[in-house]
């Protein structure tokens, strides 16, 4: 992805992470996988920098107080 006019510099190039994250919750003993998907993408040039929302949901009515375990991992990573 290329971004012209935002900073004196010249245009902002950079790559915006085709591998989403992986979710693994536990409610009352079974484990689901929400899948994820990019909600937000924030670009702060003066920063040089950009920030990413990620959002995954998992259904669960009257169970949310069985919620045992959320990991949130990145492709490639290790996950527990």
């Amino acid at each position: 992805m290329a971004i012209s006019g935002v900073t004196p510099d010249g245009p902002l190039a950079f790559t915006v992470p085709t591998s989403p994250l992986h979710v693994a919750v536990s409610i009352a003993g079974s484990p689901q996988h929400p899948a994820t998907n990019l909600e937000t993408l924030l670009i702060e040039p003066d920063e040089n920098r950009a920030c990413l929302t990620w959002r995954a949901a998992v259904p669960c009515d009257r169970q949310v107080l069985k919620v045992e375990k959320i990991v949130i991992a990145m492709a490639g990573r290790s996950r527990a």
